[in-house]
């Protein structure tokens, strides 16, 4: 997923920018959709025979709802013509709560236009009735009704009711921290596909739990064990291959989960901890039984649950359900290679096989293999006395891969296996294995273990999306340190203490198309599994070993119930993602590209257009250099340090920046104060990048009207281009910033249109015209603009380092230039 290019506002939730798909018409005949992450316009399917749509419908960007997607919205009481890809601002008045079909929430947001004309509308009882063009109209859930009996007849619509606007808001509120927490790509070479779950299952616990099996009993498997030295921190340590052997070999044919006796109210208080902490990350949890003393208890916890006839549905019943999807230690690169971190032995084709087969991957898509070292992870044994540790193969309890909220790639090892490999004189192997996958992650990262949690796995995590939800297991300042890292929340609150080490032994995190079959009553249980090939200590083998009939049946039900549900291959967020046609261009205008660079730019310019921060100057170093000055005043005169990372979040004002990082509003005011002076007063003093100055004074020298439009306030920009100009010797030229209200940030063409009012050139005001340059960094917000406005684009990638997300885009409406050089030249040239 990547970033959006539209912004929600500085005033959400109380008022919101919404993107219009669907504008309001009399027959409706396509599903049309924004991408928000481009612009692009994108037809999701005809509707046949065409239907009244009564609304503008659309999505607020820069959220998140159940299903990963966008919140939708319902622009009523707008008489305005509207086009698809418009802006609107609106209000907020309330919301129609519905779950949709195999879809968790599908809340669409009641909202009107901003505006002095709809001032009296705070509340859905405040509106007028719908026009529909007959009579005189109906109330809105009369509208609604008709409208989906015609539009989604037979579907499995569950109305929920209405909320106010005090729940919309509420429901804005949390699809923006959603959005805000999510890992989202900047640049298409970033956009990877992870596994974020938004659909838990929490097995029941069994009703009974027999004796824990005390191996030291068993004089073959003690004598095992009592052949090798014993470690400080891990006792006797034996290869679970060996202990496999000496097990079978006495007769025990019973898997690790019945080597440990449990206390059944302990156990069910574990699993309810767990459900409250995902549900407060916004994950859906639910459940399945015959115990209804069980079912009730998760109920009152806001778990759903389903009703099972199986005499004994047990922990069992469910094994494998998340190594079906083979998602805990893989992910897939934006150019659709599988990544994955598997267990020693596994080849590319046996994974392969397994991802296509399950519906994982597409036949046409590689896969990239690491093999861990054989046997590094440890488990403990139970033992009366002498600690007793197996060595398995179970990769998860010792690796993950974790994206960061740039959706880059990180490889996270448990330090329990860096402990194994060092006392079993193994570290070169892992070393080894490092040194080869290293190229293929953004870092690669030991997780530091609690006080006495030798057997701890903090990688076996799951990433809800807004979180990585681990254990306590993980040392705090470990999880301080990848928290600064990886710039998204890593929780390690929840305390496992009936299931070490990890949390996937307690639940599995699935997608979409398996919580439908298993909520409908089909619990994809493990008799379907021919058990007796299955290694009792191994559950990988359930995975890799077992290809009996029904097996490849259950892998079956769930590739088709994907394909049913409209589901991509190894879709990320349980987003679902439509089979689209091409998309549709929002743009009216002919597309003209250059050979190789997007569309050229030969025409002499008119008036060039400059992005300021990052193309003219290097914003990013400069206001770094800016808030540590601050922060360090602040510390040396009041004796407060700054939080770290000194990195603002999306959609984050100043203020709410410096109150996050300094802990107070008298703090956060003195900070904006210093900041102020610093900069727009001059006393920190800004550089041009290379070019900068000497593009800026040949346009003034050639006489070409020029201006700088940027995402600053516009009082502010003004003072701080003076400041660095006139520093400069350069002329001061025209500067347009964000006016609330009036002129918003990029990608809106307000700016645009503005600079070019002032500028006076009538014969280019509002025209799409290739005679009007925008020069920025950014396609997202410079690029759309232009693209919005009718105007040529030029892009120079930050510091010339050949950004990959301006490189990815060259195709589109734009000219990609190496730096503020070529840009004069290109001017000089078509002079």
């Amino acid at each position: 997923m990547m970033e959006h290019v539209f912004e929600i506002g500085d005033r959400a939730p109380d008022i919101v920018n919404v993107v219009i798909e669907i504008p309001k018409t009399p027959a409706m005949t396509q599903k049309l959709e924004v991408d928000l992450c481009d612009g692009s316009l994108l037809n999701a399917g005809d509707i046949d025979p065409p239907i009244p749509i009564h609304w503008h419908y659309g999505a607020i960007p820069q959220t998140f709802g159940g299903e990963g997607e966008a919140l939708d919205v319902l622009v009523v009481a707008d008489e305005s013509e509207r086009r698809s890809g418009e802006r609107v601002r609106v209000r907020p008045i309330g919301v129609f709560i519905a779950i949709d079909g195999w879809e968790t929430n599908d809340d669409k947001i009641i909202a009107v236009p901003d505006t002095e004309a709809h001032a009296g509308i705070r509340e859905i009882g405040d509106l007028p009735p719908i026009g529909t063009g007959v009579d005189a109209g109906m109330p809105l859930a009369a509208a609604m009704n008709a409208f989906l009996a015609r539009y989604r007849p037979g579907d499995a619509i569950v109305f929920d009711g209405w909320g106010n606007s005090t729940d919309a808001r509420r429901i804005i509120r949390l699809g923006m921290n959603k959005y805000r927490c999510a890992p989202l790509a900047r640049t298409r070479r970033d956009a990877h596909t992870f596994p974020l779950y938004q659909h838990i299952f929490v097995p029941p616990p069994p009703r009974h739990y027999g004796a824990t099996h005390y191996l030291e009993d068993v004089a073959p498997v003690r004598a095992l064990f009592e052949r090798e030295p014993c470690d400080r921190e891990y006792g006797h340590i034996v290869s679970g291959a060996d202990l496999k052997r000496e097990l079978r070999a006495v007769g025990y044919a019973v898997g690790r989960s019945r080597l440990r006796g449990h206390d059944r109210q302990r156990l069910v208080a574990e699993r309810l901890r767990m459900a409250d902490l995902m549900m407060r990350y916004g994950a859906k949890v639910f459940t399945a039984s015959n115990d209804a003393d069980w079912l009730r208890r998760a109920r009152a916890h806001g778990v759903v649950t389903a009703h099972v006839d199986h005499e004994d549905y047990e922990v069992e019943n469910v094994a494998g359900i998340s190594a079906m999807d083979l998602r805990t230690i893989q992910y897939k690169r934006a150019d659709d290679t599988h990544v994955a971190i598997v267990e020693h032995g596994v080849g590319r084709e046996a994974l392969k096989d397994r991802l296509v087969r399950i519906g994982v991957a597409g036949r046409d898509e590689d896969c990239l293999v690491f093999n861990v070292p054989d046997r590094l992870i440890p488990w403990e044994v139970p033992a009366r006395h002498t600690r007793y540790t197996q060595l398995t193969n179970w990769v998860d309890y010792g690796f993950n891969i974790w994206p960061d909220r740039h959706n880059r790639p990180h490889l996270v090892i448990g330090e329990a296996v860096e402990k194994i490999a060092r006392a079993r004189g193994r570290t070169h192997e892992l070393d080894a294995f490092i040194e080869v996958c290293a190229p293929e992650f953004e870092g690669v990262h030991i997780l530091r273990l609690a006080e006495d949690h030798p057997y701890g796995a903090p990688t076996n995590s799951i990433d809800v999306g807004t979180a990585i939800i681990s254990n306590t297991s993980l040392a705090p300042h470990s999880r301080d340190e990848m928290e600064e890292i990886l710039q998204r929340p890593v929780d390690n609150t929840l305390e496992v203490e009936e299931d070490v080490p990890g949390l996937r032994c307690a639940v599995f995190p699935i997608d979409k198309s398996a919580y439908s079959i298993l909520l409908e009553g089909d619990p994809l249980h493990h008799a379907s599994v021919d058990r007796s090939c299955i290694d009792p200590l191994d559950p990988m083998d359930s995975f890799f070993d077992v290809h009996g009939s029904e097996h490849e049946n259950l892998a079956a039900r769930v590739r088709e119930r994907r394909e049913a549900m409209g589901e991509g291959i190894f879709v990320q967020n349980a987003v679902t993602v439509r089979r689209r046609r091409p998309p549709l261009h929002l743009s009216r205008r002919p597309r003209r590209h250059g050979p190789e660079t997007g569309r050229a730019m030969r025409e002499r310019p008119a008036v060039v257009i400059l992005d300021w921060d990052n193309t003219l100057i290097d914003g990013t170093a400069y206001f770094a250099k800016v808030d540590a000055a601050v922060f360090d005043q602040i510390r040396r005169e009041d004796g407060v340090a700054a939080k770290a990372p000194h990195v603002s979040l999306p959609g984050e004002s100043d203020h709410a920046f410096f109150v996050r990082l300094l802990g107070s509003d008298a703090l956060a005011d003195k900070a904006a104060a210093l900041f102020e002076a610093n900069t727009r007063g001059g006393g920190i003093p800004v550089d041009f990048l290379p070019g900068g100055a000497e593009l800026l004074h040949f346009l003034y020298e050639s006489g070409i009207p020029h201006a700088i439009h940027s995402n600053s306030e516009d009082g502010y920009l003004r003072d701080l281009v003076r400041v660095t100009c006139r520093r400069a010797g350069l002329h001061v030229p025209l500067t347009v910033g964000i006016t609330p209200g009036r002129i918003e940030k990029k990608p809106d063409p307000a700016g645009i249109h503005e600079v070019l009012r002032l500028l006076s050139r009538a014969e280019v005001r509002h025209a799409a015209d290739s005679r009007v340059w925008i020069i920025g960094d950014s396609p997202k917000t410079d690029g759309m603009a232009g693209r919005a406005a009718g105007i040529s684009v030029g892009l120079v990638p930050y510091r010339g380092a050949g950004d990959d997300d301006a490189i990815d885009l060259a195709h589109e409406d734009w000219q990609v230039f190496a730096d503020l050089e070529a840009v004069k030249q290109a001017i000089s040239d078509a002079g």
